[in-house]
């Protein structure tokens, strides 16, 4: 009657080799996972947080910002909407001609 060997009995180097499938597993976990792992950790925590988020926390910031400071020039006088954007429109056509 014979029992099959553990993993830790194993002492010929095919049959090890064969037992561990060529450490397949192995190489690609230190060829393609932990790279992988490493950049996406990177990415996370400087491109997510610095650029995206500054991104859109910026926009934010800039809207706010402008609707506070434009607000100003709305008052309400229809001559002056109608001055400014004469104003602009000759602006505009000195511009191109």
């Amino acid at each position: 009657h014979t029992r099959a060997l553990e993993d830790d009995e194993v002492e010929a180097p095919l049959h090890r080799l064969l037992l561990h499938k060529y450490r397949i597993d192995e190489l690609y976990d230190a060829v393609i996972r932990t790279p992988i792992d490493k950049m996406s950790a990177f990415f996370q925590r400087i491109v997510e947080t610095k650029v995206i988020d500054g991104l859109v926390n910026g926009t934010g910031k800039l809207s706010k910002w402008s609707g506070e400071n434009l607000r100003t020039l709305q008052n309400g006088h229809l001559f002056a909407y109608i001055l400014a954007t004469l104003v602009g429109l000759i602006g505009l056509l000195a511009w191109i001609m």
